[in-house]
């Protein structure tokens, strides 16, 4: 039976949709309440760090999910330009082995390695590529990061989830002040990452501060310490980079047919 060469690529375009949807029902098992545990320590300069401890972090589960998503589409890329080199008459199998969609750490990287990241693919198809700046330096920073993300998976260890809030309540928080002049506050961006307990706020002396509690976390899967991703939500930036690759995809086929 016939199959349009691009299906593979769409296939596993739409295999990552279907790991987004495992991951949001995932998540909204994980979404449920939280208690946290806040501890003031005052420092020596009398400020006063609120250090705040998550019970429950995402799991290994979670971070099994989000790299299945991102590896279908990584490879949705290069089965896209693969197969554009088949359609335009590359028979060479030698070449067509040394055939990626190509990334590079800015644009005069990525024409100087051509010849060895596409060297089966013609000027059309490096083109259609070309035309979505897959490098670094004042290039596509999701498709960038698309790949960065799928070499830690590949190479390195499971792609770094994290605890990011989607609501943190701290009830009975007063500050004081013996001059009776205003309070100063400092917050941090919260992410629990591989620790349960982080520097979450610091009140700056003289100011002091007394919590009554109670205090409670609800927490979305984040992205944990990892290249130009980190601390943002998972799912929106999966769906983002889904219709990325599925446009990706497209415009090669164009290009082509």
């Amino acid at each position: 039976m016939f199959r349009n060469p691009f299906d593979g690529a769409k296939a596993k375009v739409a295999r990552g949709r279907q790991h987004i949807d495992e991951l949001a029902a995932a998540e909204q098992q994980y979404l449920e309440s939280q208690p946290l545990e806040i501890e003031l320590v005052e420092q020596d300069n009398g400020d006063t760090f609120g250090f705040a401890t998550a019970k429950n972090l995402p799991a290994l589960e979670h971070a099994a999910i989000v790299a299945d998503v991102v590896v279908n589409y990584r490879a949705s890329l290069d089965i896209a330009v693969s197969q554009a080199c088949l359609v335009r008459g590359q028979t060479d199998k030698k070449l067509l082995g040394h055939t990626y969609f190509a990334f590079a750490g800015d644009k005069k990287d990525w024409h100087g390695n051509l010849d060895r990241r596409m060297a089966g693919a013609d000027a059309v198809i490096r083109g259609a590529v070309e035309s979505f700046r897959p490098w670094k330096d004042d290039g596509n920073s999701l498709l960038y990061a698309l790949s960065k993300i799928c070499a830690t998976d590949k190479h390195v260890d499971l792609l770094p989830v994290a605890a990011r809030p989607r609501e943190i309540s701290i009830d009975g928080m007063s500050f004081e002040r013996e001059d009776g002049l205003g309070c100063g506050f400092q917050s941090q961006v919260p992410l629990w990452g591989t620790a349960n307990k982080i520097h979450l706020f610091t009140v700056l002396a003289p100011a002091k501060v007394k919590i009554a509690g109670p205090w409670y976390l609800v927490a979305r899967i984040g992205f944990g310490e990892l290249y130009a991703l980190t601390g943002q939500p998972v799912i929106p930036a999966l769906h983002e980079m889904g219709a990325m690759c599925s446009d990706i995809v497209a415009t090669i086929e164009k290009a082509v047919s």
